[in-house]
């Protein structure tokens, strides 16, 4: 079986933990840990990417991932920057596309 790209980890661990935030916040307290970093990371990236294919607003990524909250340097404001960068390129596309 084959799932490839229509399967996200995120989507089914962000029902598990009852949304977003939730899901959020547990994978960046597993980012703090060194034995979990990495799948964190990981996860987050499949968050970041579904965020994605939603077209999720920066102003709610950024509720989401508690930036106001956060120390400068912490994964989620990293996170927030990334997800800034692919959300203004995604938008582009989809405005090319729509010509």
């Amino acid at each position: 079986m084959n799932l490839g790209s229509k399967w996200n980890p995120a989507a089914a661990l962000t029902r598990i933990y009852g949304g977003s935030t939730n899901l959020a916040d547990v994978l960046l307290a597993a980012e703090k840990v060194p034995s979990t970093k990495a799948i964190a990371m990981e996860i987050l990236n499949w968050q970041v990417t579904l965020w994605l294919h939603r077209l999720m607003y920066p102003e709610r990524v950024y509720s989401l991932l508690r930036v106001r909250e956060s120390a400068v340097g912490d994964a989620s404001r990293f996170l927030y920057r990334e997800y800034i960068e692919a959300y203004r390129e995604v938008m582009h596309l989809l405005s090319r596309n729509t010509r």
